[in-house]
């Protein structure tokens, strides 16, 4: 199925469907870069490179839309003369290119794929995100500044010095996911009618501030200008999360923190560093205290949970400039 929205904005567009797929969020890896040449290989020309998969940013680079590489790709400045890297959104309209480091489609099969298919998928990510470097700095259709300011780049020579300095791990933004007492959805975040701000969560361990981000689901298609399946970045209230989403319905003695329990667009809120660091702190305080009462974690009185999170200056609940729930 499709669901035809713009970039920040909540309302499908004409031919939405709505139907369940195998969809999932576009991957990619985020590698580093460096200008700095006593500290830098050279990006090459991957084994299995195939300029076909570039067609759409050829396209935009005629059209002069990627005049160097941040118009390309998203960097982030970090210490010691690197520069971090992300796929740009491609939202196939003003200025954003067509494709950027993000392969959507071909990894729909992860979730479920067993070691042997993770790792084809592995590979052909990384074949088409070097390849996408490399293709900027040496194709004879880029414009020579283009390609002499992507020279300028390598990857740092003491990064990943085990791997060819290229990194061990491909940016799963979503995965495969428990079924949880409690499964996180986008209504979580509405207002409700009595307070304008989304519901409380009497067993709430941490909060969602980030956005609904999803990148990409299907590849670009030329005949959907202005829109991208699956792309969505939209502003909301922050929301809690309760403690039920990482406790698995159907296993005992398990509490999962991040491929816990939410729907598509409830994990692409949740599914940020900072949160997963709370959500494992308060797995962690959880299981201390099952044990200390020698109860289930599934059973663990969560308000003792709630008031050692607080304690360790968790943050619980954002209503104002309330942290704490009364009664804790």
């Amino acid at each position: 199925g499709h669901i035809f929205i713009r970039f920040k904005d909540y309302n499908p567009l004409p031919g939405s469907t709505g139907e369940a797929d195998a969809g999932i969020q576009a991957f990619c890896f985020r590698f580093h870069l460096t200008k700095v040449k006593e500290n830098q290989v050279p990006v090459e020309k991957p084994e299995g490179y195939n300029r076909d998969d570039y067609k759409h940013l050829l396209d935009d680079i005629r059209a002069g839309k990627i005049k160097r590489l941040r118009d390309a790709i998203q960097l982030y400045e970090m210490p010691n003369d690197k520069w971090e890297v992300n796929s740009e959104h491609n939202v196939a309209g003003g200025d954003a290119p067509s494709e950027s480091l993000d392969l959507a489609e071909e990894n729909w099969g992860w979730p479920e794929a067993g070691p042997a298919e993770r790792e084809r998928i592995f590979k052909r990510y990384w074949t088409h995100n070097e390849g996408l470097i490399w293709l900027l700095g040496n194709d004879p259709e880029c414009p020579q500044d283009l390609r002499d300011d992507v020279k300028q780049w390598g990857f740092p020579k003491d990064e990943f010095t085990d791997n060819r300095h290229r990194p061990h791990h491909i940016y799963v933004r979503q995965g495969r996911r428990i079924w949880g007492e409690y499964n996180l959805t986008q209504n979580d975040a509405k207002p409700t009618f009595e307070t304008g701000l989304p519901k409380r969560q009497p067993d709430g361990i941490s909060i969602v501030e980030f956005e609904f981000d999803s990148h990409g689901v299907s590849k670009f298609d030329p005949r959907y200008p202005g829109v991208r399946p699956g792309y969505v970045f939209i502003a909301h209230d922050p929301f809690q999360i309760p403690y039920r989403v990482v406790v698995p319905k159907c296993v005992d003695g398990l509490l999962v923190p991040v491929a816990c329990s939410a729907t598509h667009m409830g994990y692409s809120a949740l599914r940020m560093e900072p949160v997963f660091m709370a959500l494992g702190e308060a797995c962690g305080i959880a299981a201390m205290k099952a044990q200390a009462s020698k109860t289930s974690v599934r059973q663990v009185d969560v308000k003792s949970v709630q008031r050692e999170i607080v304690k360790r200056g968790g943050v619980i609940l954002y209503e104002n400039t309330a942290i704490v729930p009364e009664g804790l």
